[in-house]
C-alpha cells in the first residue's frame, strides 16, 4: 500500500513539475520585464515613477537582490540631483540608499551591486555632511568602503546601462578615483584612514573607466579632473594635454541626464579654472557656480 501510495505521489509531481518551470520562469521574466521598465523610467529621470515599478518586484519577491540596489540608485541619484542647499533632503536620500543596502546584504552578500550602492551612499553621505565632520561621528569610514569596493572587483560585476553612461566595475573605479584624488596624504593618514592621497592612482583608476564606457560624460570629466591634477603638481604637460582633450571632448558627448547637464557646465569651466581640478568636487563646483557665471557666463550645454 505504502509503495502504491509513493508511486500516485510521485506522479502526481511529475505531471506538475512542468507547470510549476514554466510558473517560475513566467515569475524570473515578469520581474526582468519590471526592471526594464524600471530603468527606463530613472533614465527619462521619473525616479519616484521608477521605484513605483520597483515596489511591484518587492511585491513578487522580498528577497530579489536586484529590487534592493536599484531602489537605492534611485535614492542615490534623488539625491544627487538636488539643490546643493537641500542638505537635509539630500543625506535622507543617501541615508535610505544605505540602509537599503546593508539590509540585502546580509542575504546577498555574492551581488556586486549591493556592495557598490552601499560604498556609494555612505561616501556620499560623508561628503554631503563634510568629510572631517563625518570622520569624526563614525558616518565616514574609508577602510570599509574600500573593503565594499575590493568586493565589487573581486565579483567581476557584468551590469552596466545600455546607454552606456556607465557599469558597475567603471563606476568602483570613479569612487576610488575621487577618494585617491581627494584624501589627506602621508604616512599618518593612512594609519587613521586606510588610505592617503595619490593623485597618480587617481588618473589609473579613471584610464580604466573611460575604457570600459568611452562615451560616458562622468567618466570622461573625472578623467580630466584627475589628469589635470597630476599635471598641477607635476608639471607634466602630456598629461595636462590628456586631461583637456578629456574634458573638451564632453560638450559633444550625449546629454541623458540632469547630472550630465551639471557636468558638461563644470567641464567647460574646468579647462578655464584646471588648478581647481585636485580639490574639484561636484557640490563644491556648485557652491560657487555664481562666481564662475559672473566671470564666464553661464556655460552653454
Amino acid at each position: 500500500m505504502k509503495v502504491a501510495v509513493f508511486f500516485r505521489t510521485l506522479a502526481v509531481l511529475l505531471a506538475l513539475a512542468p507547470g510549476a518551470v514554466l510558473a517560475q520562469n513566467a515569475s524570473s521574466k515578469e520581474i526582468e520585464d519590471l526592471f526594464k521598465e524600471s530603468e527606463d523610467r530613472m533614465l527619462a529621470g521619473d525616479l519616484d515613477g521608477s521605484n513605483k515599478i520597483l515596489e511591484k518586484v518587492y511585491a513578487l519577491n522580498k528577497q530579489e537582490p536586484g529590487f534592493y540596489w536599484r531602489m537605492a540608485r534611485n535614492y542615490w541619484l534623488k539625491g544627487e540631483s538636488s539643490p546643493f542647499d537641500k542638505k537635509d533632503f539630500r543625506l535622507e536620500q543617501f541615508d535610505k540608499a544605505q540602509i537599503l543596502t546593508r539590509k540585502a546584504l546580509k542575504f546577498a552578500p555574492h551581488v556586486a551591486e549591493l556592495h557598490f550602492w552601499y560604498a556609494a551612499s555612505t561616501g556620499r553621505k560623508a561628503t554631503t555632511m563634510g568629510v572631517a565632520k563625518a570622520f569624526v561621528q563614525g558616518v565616514f569610514k574609508p577602510r570599509e568602503i574600500l573593503a565594499h569596493l575590493e568586493k565589487v572587483h573581486e565579483l567581476k560585476p557584468t551590469y552596466r546601462l545600455p546607454t552606456g553612461q556607465s557599469n558597475t566595475l567603471g563606476d568602483s573605479y570613479l569612487i576610488l578615483a575621487t577618494m585617491y584624488r581627494q584624501a589627506p596624504r602621508g604616512v599618518l593618514a593612512k594609519m587613521v584612514t586606510g588610505m592617503s592621497g595619490d593623485p597618480e592612482k587617481s588618473l589609473e583608476f579613471m584610464r580604466k573607466a573611460v575604457q570600459l564606457e568611452p562615451n560616458s560624460i562622468n567618466y570622461n570629466k573625472e578623467l580630466g579632473v584627475a589628469a589635470l591634477c597630476v599635471s598641477n603638481e607635476n608639471n607634466d604637460q602630456k598629461i595636462r594635454e590628456e586631461g583637456l582633450e578629456a574634458l573638451k571632448k564632453i560638450p559633444k558627448l550625449k546629454i541623458r541626464t540632469k547630472l550630465d547637464e551639471v557636468d558638461v557646465q563644470h567641464s567647460k569651466w574646468l579647462v578655464r579654472e584646471p588648478q581647481i581640478a585636485c580639490k574639484y568636487n561636484r557640490d563644491g563646483l556648485q557652491e560657487i557656480n555664481s562666481e564662475f557665471e559672473k566671470k564666464y557666463g553661464k556655460a552653454e550645454k
